[in-house]
């Protein structure tokens, strides 16, 4: 494994803190907000733990843009 490697949540078949969860078309408005903010949540939390402060690149117009507009 990587020595920077980490990971937010472990994974479970059914999580809903996925990629197919994001990239779930039919996945709700409320949902996707609750996914973003626990990401948010827990890349803050990395950041803030290593001290740094971070230098997102995102595709447009999808949930990684939401990601990175609310960090």
């Amino acid at each position: 494994m990587e020595d920077d490697l980490f990971v937010l949540r472990r994974y479970s078949d059914n999580s809903p803190f996925s990629f197919n969860a994001i990239s779930d078309p039919s996945v709700t408005t409320e949902q996707m907000e609750a996914l973003i903010d626990a990401i948010v949540d827990g890349l803050f939390s990395v950041c803030a733990t290593l001290g740094v402060v971070p230098i997102i690149r995102c595709q447009k117009d999808n949930a990684a843009e939401q990601v990175a507009v609310v960090s």
